[in-house]
């Protein structure tokens, strides 16, 4: 997955992080833009998250709060 995301460019870089779950932390590796300047995510990214959550089973309040955050553009 690493030449596809473009590590191998210098454009993103893995990063650990602990993620807090249901069944307890675990360990990951999310790529990380390294051009990062800042900002608030596009509609379309969060409604992409919040759509994906909502299909996962995701509680409503988490997802309507998704669906209501600050964004950078109006979603369609």
């Amino acid at each position: 997955m690493d030449p596809s995301e473009g590590t191998e460019r210098g454009i993103y870089s893995m990063i650990r992080v602990r993620t807090m779950t249901l069944e307890g932390d675990v360990a990951d590796w999310p790529y990380v833009l390294n051009d990062y300047e800042g900002g608030l995510p596009s509609a379309r990214y969060l409604g992409m998250i919040a759509d994906a959550a909502e299909v996962a089973g995701a509680p409503e309040d988490y997802v309507r709060d998704l669906r209501t955050r600050p964004c950078s553009s109006v979603g369609p």
